[in-house]
């Protein structure tokens, strides 16, 4: 085989068979769905939800995967070694492991895709996204290739619906891709904002059980089993078209005004399912009035008291050191003159101290002011036992 004159001139050519491989598969699934369209979904919730394509399966996984096979089928695949480095995360890949061995159909999808993983680089809006009937190819906006924290953040968040197997693209699933990455790749919780709330809320009132057999197995039954007793004909249907149905045909996230709906229809689950209001679970409170709290939903490494709480702003006296390391005091140089006397280059300067919080007060050494004091909460493993 003939050598290459260069990395680049490698990863073009890679990028190439990829993209004929996408145009091969969009035939695929443009005939497919043509085929499927004659035929009921057994669980249609809309008329735009896109049809899962039955992926090509070059290799069974008859036995269970570990963790240093998946990361060999990673390193062997075409990715880039900056590629690899983004998604390669061994608590992230452990996990997943863990939970589609359980199901032979599960681990032979991301065996496959593993084994064929790619990224492709094109001039697009978003900064990424993948294919549903290709979970292989990660795309991503070649705005970004260079770009250091956006590149990992996307290519994180992408790897995460490689590893999915639902069928949609949806509130749940753009909110779990998030939600995820941010817990194993400390990706920071800037993109679909309203679904991440929507979704958290969802998650101290069901758990994550439910939740992940959507994400891993694309099972939606779990989901709509555990509120079903507890909704209304009209209030269920409104449930499923805002988790699973949730964007259009231009793909728009949801807004602010269709999230109060969401935390409305959630506030009637809470109240049926547990006999009181949303806001009486401090955990949930929080969340809804836009306070400080830590939370784990999916990383049990996390799950523990210290990474489970909520945040209180709470009076004391502060030493002024302290405030100011805090950024709750600012140093202000100014030239002040005595009554009749004229301010100019020749006064002397000093420093005086200000508080950035109006409400609090510098007394001497000391500084009345607010800090945030953390209120433990049970872990959510234990919270759904």
């Amino acid at each position: 085989m003939a050598g290459f004159n260069s990395e680049k001139e490698r990863k073009r050519l890679i990028r190439a068979n990829i993209i004929i491989a996408t145009i091969l598969a969009a035939n695929i699934m443009e005939n497919t769905i043509e085929i499927e369209k004659e035929k009921p979904l057994k669980n249609e919730l809309a008329e735009n939800q896109m049809i899962d394509v039955s992926e090509e399966i070059k290799v069974e996984c008859t036995e269970e995967l570990t963790l240093e096979e998946v990361k060999e089928l990673i390193n062997n695949s075409s990715l880039s070694d900056e590629e690899k480095s983004a998604i390669i995360n061994d608590d992230y890949l452990t996990d997943v492991i863990n939970i589609v061995n359980v199901d032979e159909t599960a681990r032979t999808k991301i065996y496959n895709r593993y084994s064929d993983l790619g990224v492709i680089y094109e001039e697009m809006d978003p900064q990424g996204y993948v294919y549903n009937f290709q979970r292989s190819i990660i795309h991503i906006n070649e705005d970004i290739e260079n770009v250091d924290d956006e590149f990992k953040d996307t290519m994180a968040h992408e790897f995460v619906h490689v590893n999915q197997n639902n069928g949609e693209r949806c509130l749940l699933s753009e909110a779990t891709a998030e939600i995820i990455s941010n817990e194993y790749y400390q990706m920071p919780l800037d993109s679909y904002t309203y679904e991440v709330k929507a979704t958290k809320l969802l998650l101290e009132i069901i758990g994550p059980n439910p939740i992940l057999q959507y994400v891993y197995f694309g099972d939606k039954e779990p989901v709509l089993n555990s509120v079903r007793p507890y909704l209304n004909d009209n209030e269920y249907e409104e449930f499923t078209d805002y988790y699973f149905n949730t964007y259009n045909d231009n793909n728009e996230n949801i807004d602010r005004s269709k999230y109060y709906k969401i935390t409305e229809l959630l506030s009637t689950l809470h109240r049926n399912m547990y006999g009181d209001y949303m806001v009486s679970d401090p955990m949930i409170n929080a969340m809804l009035n836009g306070e400080k709290y830590d939370r784990y939903y999916f990383n049990e490494r996390f799950m523990d008291e210290e990474h489970s709480c909520y945040y209180e702003r709470t009076w004391y006296d502060c030493p002024m050191e302290e405030a100011i390391e805090n950024g709750d005091v600012q140093p202000l140089t100014v030239r002040m003159a005595k009554s009749g006397e004229v301010v100019d280059a020749n006064t002397p300067a000093q420093t005086i101290f200000y508080t950035v919080n109006p409400e609090s007060k510098i007394n001497g050494d000391t500084v009345h002011t607010l800090k945030l004091v953390p209120n433990p909460v049970e872990p959510i493993n234990k919270k759904f036992k």
